[in-house]
Formats: C-alpha cells, sequence, structure tokens
C-alpha cells in the first residue's frame, strides 16, 4: 500500500500540471526519550491556515531553511532552519525541553494534490487525497540552538 502512495508521488512529479509542492515540518523535542511529544507546522506561504496531512494539523509558522540537499561526493548536509518565535512560542518549548538537546526535526514534502479532503470544503478540487503519497521524508537531529531572538530560532542539523 505505501509503495503505491510512492509511485503515485513519483508520477506525480513528471506530470504536465504538477501541483504545489509543500513542506511540513514535525519537531519531535525529545526524540529519544519522549518520542510521542512532537510539534508540527508549515512554512504559510501557500496555505495561512491549519494543514492536516495522514490525518494530523500542522499550524503555519514562518520558517526559512538552507542547505538541504544530498552532495555527490558524499558529504552529509548540514541545513540550517529559522523558525518564527511569534509570541516566544519556540523559546517556551526550548526552556521545556532542555534547548533540544535530543531533538528531531522530520521534513516531509507532499503535493498539494495529495492533502487530506478535510483541508477543503467539499473535497480536495485540485486532485485526490492520498495520504500515502508523500514525496519524502527527511529526518535531522538538532546539533545545535545557532540565533534565538524575540523575531526567530535558528538550528543547525545534522
Amino acid at each position: 500500500m505505501a509503495d503505491q502512495g510512492k509511485n503515485e508521488a513519483a508520477k506525480s512529479l513528471l506530470d504536465l500540471q504538477p501541483t504545489t509542492v509543500l513542506e511540513l515540518y514535525k519537531l519531535h523535542a525529545d526524540f529519544q526519550n519522549r518520542p510521542e511529544i512532537f510539534f508540527t507546522f508549515h512554512g504559510g506561504t501557500n496555505f495561512s491556515n491549519n494543514i492536516t496531512w495522514q490525518g494530523i494539523q500542522y499550524i503555519p509558522l514562518p520558517v526559512e531553511t538552507e542547505g538541504f540537499g544530498v552532495f555527490a561526493d558524499g558529504t552529509l548536509p548540514r541545513p540550517k532552519i529559522r523558525v518564527g518565535n511569534h509570541n516566544k512560542i519556540v523559546t517556551v518549548f526550548l526552556e521545556k525541553f532542555s534547548d533540544f538537546k535530543n531533538a528531531a526535526v522530520f521534513r516531509k514534502k507532499v503535493f498539494l494534490k495529495h492533502l487530506d479532503d478535510v483541508n477543503f470544503d467539499g473535497g480536495n478540487p485540485f486532485g485526490v487525497a492520498n495520504p500515502s503519497a508523500e514525496i519524502s521524508e527527511e529526518k535531522y537531529f538538532i546539533g545545535q540552538k545557532t540565533i534565538e531572538n524575540s523575531n526567530y530560532v535558528e538550528f543547525e542539523l545534522n
């Protein structure tokens, strides 16, 4: 079943009329000891409301990233992610979970046309909802917090 979803996502990459690709993030504050506690968000550029994917809600939060990729020389990327800290939402989590000492970030890519029907009145007008049609999921650990202020928090990922 999961393979069918991956095949659907792969076919969509080759469509003559592809739809928007969304990036969704799931941050596990202490992945090692408390994997059931996580915070989900998306960049909010394509949707200003919550997005539901695979039954999980992702809230809009300003996100900037750099350095994601695969390198031909075999070196591992060390991307950075900057997350909006409006009302000190990230700072509160940092204080509660030891500066994300054991945190993991999952970065998912999905097509708009495969989003859950609950995101739209009357179902998905861009395609057919398919929760198994995920383009990719990458897992990173937070290496260190590099910047924290009232506007954003930046992390270097491993």
